[in-house]
């Protein structure tokens, strides 16, 4: 479900992202965005989550950071700050429009080892069903190994609609980057979503590494092909950075409000 909310007043300086909590609200209040060059600076990110449990290495979870950012110009960057090394696959859920999935119970694409990790499922049978926190539902998913990044529209019962890669920069390292419009997830400029990540094997073996969900949530090691039920909250929230003239527009806007505010003074 989206939430088209303008962050003109972040513009402002009157929201601040919280960075590292878990689950965590990140709001840009940045015009340019990351760059997917493979390489993380300190401070290139506008906003990080931080993960839980080392069921698999620690590849995304106890103290590793993933960054996210966005442009003025629609692009949507990730970062992922691994702490070991990744041979499975990242799974980032996505719920920007209305409708969507509560659960992964009805997917069945099994088509390839990404399509097998979105799904939760071995194409033999074996399933690990992941039940999303109380309104969310998944409408999108990026899947990511070490040799592809790529966009999902998610569908019950058939195979997910591929969208299109992401670009995708240095995969065999410790800090991989992720690049892909905005629209291609449903997101207008300035507009919020919600998402939560997954490390899971591509035969739909869940770890119990996550972004976005509480350690609380998964405390019993790696659910394997169990099942997941994720609590309330259990996601993060970014809201983009708008189009420059909407920017522009809410400056004038809240310069408007104290204008008025100083006159009845």
């Amino acid at each position: 479900m989206s939430k088209f909310v303008l962050s003109a007043l972040a513009a402002c300086g009157l929201a601040v992202s919280s960075a590292l909590a878990v689950p965590t609200t990140i709001i840009d209040t940045t015009t340019g965005s990351a760059t997917a060059d493979g390489t993380i600076g300190g401070s290139e990110y506008v906003g990080s989550s931080a993960g839980v449990n080392s069921g698999f290495g620690g590849v995304i979870g106890n103290g590793q950071t993933i960054g996210i950012d966005s442009s003025d110009t629609g692009l949507l960057n990730f970062g992922f700050n691994l702490g070991n090394t990744w041979n499975n696959a990242i799974v980032i859920f996505i719920d920007s429009v209305s409708g969507g999935f509560a659960d992964t119970s009805g997917f069945t694409d099994s088509d390839d080892g990404l399509r097998r990790a979105i799904s939760g499922i071995d194409g033999g049978g074996q399933r690990s069903t992941l039940t999303f926190a109380s309104g969310f539902e998944a409408d999108y998913a990026i899947a990511m190994n070490t040799g592809f990044a790529g966009i999902w529209q998610l569908a019950n019962g058939t195979f997910h609609t591929y969208l299109t890669n992401a670009v995708f920069a240095n995969p065999l390292v410790s800090s991989p980057e992720i690049e892909l419009e905005l629209s291609v997830i449903g997101v207008a400029q300035g507009a919020s979503f919600d998402y939560v990540v997954t490390y899971i094997s591509e035969t739909g073996f869940r770890s119990d590494e996550f972004h976005g969900v509480a350690a609380t949530t998964v405390t019993t090691g790696n659910p394997g092909w169990t099942d997941v039920v994720l609590e309330d909250g259990d996601f993060n929230t970014f809201t983009t950075i708008p189009e420059p003239g909407t920017i522009v527009l809410g400056l004038l806007g809240f310069g408007l409000l104290l204008i008025r505010r100083f006159r009845r003074e």
